[in-house]
């Protein structure tokens, strides 16, 4: 009897996470086959703390965060980091949308007209009022595109291809500066192409 449940939440909890992944899917086919049409993922990393050394000592100390704000194509799986210290800005709906724009207006083929985003729910972050109103600001008062779609999967059904690239992040590395994080991530990825870091300034 229980192993009977058990197989029923396993096919349910399997066929909720296919209803996020098979749209993502659909969405990287047709953006590598219609020059009009992006799709991409985003997400927050993990903070990373400087210096980021063996020495003991360093764990006591009041050290200093770092942010790393990824966004993945999926047609191309160009991938680009936004990467600050805690002392520029925090992680919240204002950072997103910030770069975001940034995206859309400097990386992003000036043909799409279509956008869909795959990112997680995470309030203070993507699902949000200020998130929703700069979708409806790009599209009907700059006009940049012609729509924004962005999707939201049930919590705990959202592997996206960002923890796929901050997977291949060496943590561990000894770090003690900025410029070696930056640095750090230059490297971390060869195929297709490396990661593209945005140095974020206050």
């Amino acid at each position: 009897m229980e192993l009977n449940r058990l197989t029923v939440l396993n096919n349910l909890h399997k066929k909720k996470a296919q209803t996020f992944y098979d749209p993502k899917k659909n969405s990287r086919i047709k953006s590598k086959t219609n020059v009009e049409f992006q799709a991409i993922a985003m997400d927050y990393q993990k903070n990373v703390s400087l210096p980021n050394i063996t020495t003991n000592d360093v764990y006591y100390k009041r050290q200093l965060s770092m942010y790393s704000f990824n966004i993945h194509a999926l047609g191309d799986a160009s991938s680009y980091f936004y990467t600050y210290p805690e002392t520029c800005g925090r992680k919240g709906s204002d950072e997103v949308v910030s770069f975001l724009l940034h995206y859309i207006t400097h990386h992003m083929d000036n043909r799409v007209k279509h956008l869909e985003i795959f990112c997680d729910s995470a309030g203070g972050q993507n699902k949000n009022y200020t998130v929703i109103r700069f979708i409806h600001f790009v599209v009907h008062k700059m006009k940049l595109l012609d729509s924004i779609k962005i999707t939201y999967p049930i919590r705990g059904h959202s592997y996206l291809e960002c923890d796929k690239n901050m997977g291949l992040i060496n943590l561990k590395a000894h770090m003690e500066v900025l410029y070696q994080w930056y640095d750090l991530l230059r490297v971390s990825r060869q195929r297709p192409k490396p990661f593209e870091v945005i140095e974020v300034e206050g």
